[in-house]
């Protein structure tokens, strides 16, 4: 990432790690640094782990389990955490409580919760800026540029979403021989971030079937981020 792409902020995925043991968390918190990256975000990707669910011994046990990957976030030097959202729309009292038990933990540790539209938030545009409200500072966003059910709704869901955004998963599917991306407008999404003040950091996602091509790929992403940003601050 360094080298190679001139990248230095690293955003997690729970599965990337396999664990939360303090050794190994540890020992990838020095390669970063010796690398001169910085690991910002630690999507925890646990469906199974429902700090939202219904059921009160069971969220019970979760809550706890989640309380250790927050633990790991800190070894990592991770600034923002984001619990995996339900298949469903949830119980909206046990969600806020359960947002609300996670965050004054992570707050400790100058840790933010994220909310990020996926499962049963890809389809609700308003339902980030509610959440984020309704804990009035606890917890912040991470909209997916790509993560929504049709145009309509992603194009009113990132507004809603970019002014209370702390990071940003610019998700990038295929791309065409002269980088052509049929899946939505790329410029139209960070414009939408740009012009409600968010700078930054932009999380790309991609994936190819050959590094080659992913490292192409993602080196034109970060192109033409870079050069928005600059074209945008003039």
């Amino acid at each position: 990432m360094r080298e190679e792409l001139n990248i230095r902020v690293i955003d997690l995925v729970s599965t990337m790690l396999g664990t939360y043991e303090r050794g190994p968390l540890e020992k990838l918190r020095k390669q970063a640094d010796r690398a001169g990256c910085v690991i910002s975000n630690l999507k925890v990707n646990i469906p199974d782990l429902r700090f939202d669910s219904d059921d009160a011994a069971k969220r019970r046990h979760w809550l706890d389990e989640y309380k250790k990957w927050i633990d790991a976030a800190t070894v990592l030097g991770i600034r923002w955490l984001r619990p995996f959202p339900a298949e469903t729309k949830p119980n909206w009292d046990i969600l806020v409580a359960g947002y609300r038990e996670l965050a004054d933990p992570a707050a400790k540790h100058d840790i933010t919760l994220l909310v990020e539209n996926y499962k049963w938030l890809d389809s609700e545009p308003d339902a980030i800026p509610k959440i984020v409200l309704a804990l009035k500072g606890r917890v912040r966003d991470q909209p997916d540029t790509l993560n929504w059910v049709d145009d309509s709704t992603r194009w009113k869901g990132l507004a809603n979403a970019f002014p209370h955004a702390a990071s940003c998963d610019f998700k990038v599917r295929d791309l065409g021989p002269k980088f052509e991306h049929e899946a939505y407008d790329l410029k139209k999404a960070f414009d939408l971030g740009y012009k409600a003040g968010f700078r930054g950091p932009w999380c790309t996602e991609h994936a190819t079937p050959d590094k080659a091509t992913m490292m192409r790929n993602i080196k034109w992403v970060s192109a033409q981020l870079r050069a928005w940003t600059a074209a945008s601050g003039k």
